[in-house]
């Protein structure tokens, strides 16, 4: 397994998701959010977001219709300015999609990208590794037969 100690740079996350289509899942961490009315202070970060907090009491939520877009603007602002009086933000924790939804199953957080495959490899697929090959993102290709 590869090391994942440093996570992907902004320029490194855009390269990933140039080649995906439109998420199924985004998963966020809120930090410094109070545990009440956390939709609602989400808005005041991200007026057009739409959050759904995981469970009572959690401060990570799902966001509704997600987006690449969303993805790299909240991996842009992940970590601001802490030192400013409303030190509430909203990060990037990961993302996914389906297999039945794109023919394979993808998880990317900030530190690596996880694809699974049945049977063939998908051409978009291909395409992102071979623009991956020279970079420092650190990916894992599993491929396994269905028969």
């Amino acid at each position: 397994m590869n090391d994942f100690s440093d996570p992907m740079s902004v320029e490194e996350m855009s390269r990933v998701l140039k080649h995906l289509p439109e998420p199924d899942s985004l998963e966020v961490i809120l930090s410094n959010f109070h545990l009440f009315s956390v939709e609602e202070q989400a808005k005041t970060l991200f007026p057009n977001l739409k959050l759904s907090p995981l469970g009572y009491q959690s401060l990570s939520g799902r966001i509704e219709s997600p987006k690449k877009s969303i993805i790299l603007e909240l991996y842009e602002t992940s970590g601001m300015d802490l030192s400013k009086e409303d030190s509430r933000f909203i990060s990037f924790k990961m993302a996914e999609w389906y297999h039945k939804n794109h023919g394979a199953g993808i998880n990317l957080d900030s530190y690596r990208l996880i694809v699974n495959c049945y049977d063939e490899v998908p051409v978009y697929i291909k395409n992102m590794i071979e623009e991956l090959r020279n970079t420092n993102v650190k990916y894992e290709v599993i491929q396994s037969s269905t028969r």
